[in-house]
C-alpha cells in the first residue's frame, strides 16, 4: 500500500468516528491518533493522546461547533499533502 492509500484509510476511519456518539468517537480516536503519529512521523498528536489517556471521558469537551468543524474539514483532507494534513 502506498502513502496515499494509508492516508485515505486513515481519513475513512476519522469520518466513521465522527459519526459516532461521544464515547465511541473518543475511543476510536486513540488508535487513529497513534496511526496518524506513525504515518506522518510526528509528535504533533502527542498532546491529544496524552489528554485522552489522562482526562476522564466525561470531562473531555466535545462541542457541536468543534464537531461540525471537524466534519467539514474532513472533506478537504484527501487533497492535502502529508505536511499540511498534520494540523
Amino acid at each position: 500500500m502506498n502513502f496515499s492509500s494509508h492516508q485515505n484509510n486513515l481519513i475513512d476511519k476519522i469520518e466513521l468516528a465522527l459519526g459516532k456518539d461521544k464515547k465511541s468517537l473518543i475511543n476510536d480516536f486513540k488508535p487513529i491518533l497513534n496511526q496518524a503519529k506513525s504515518l506522518y512521523k510526528t509528535s504533533e498528536f502527542d498532546f491529544w493522546l496524552k489528554t485522552i489517556g489522562e482526562v476522564n471521558l466525561d470531562e473531555l469537551p466535545v462541542t457541536i461547533y468543534g464537531h461540525n468543524e471537524a466534519v467539514g474539514v474532513c472533506g478537504y483532507l484527501r487533497n492535502e499533502d502529508k505536511n499540511r494534513i498534520k494540523g
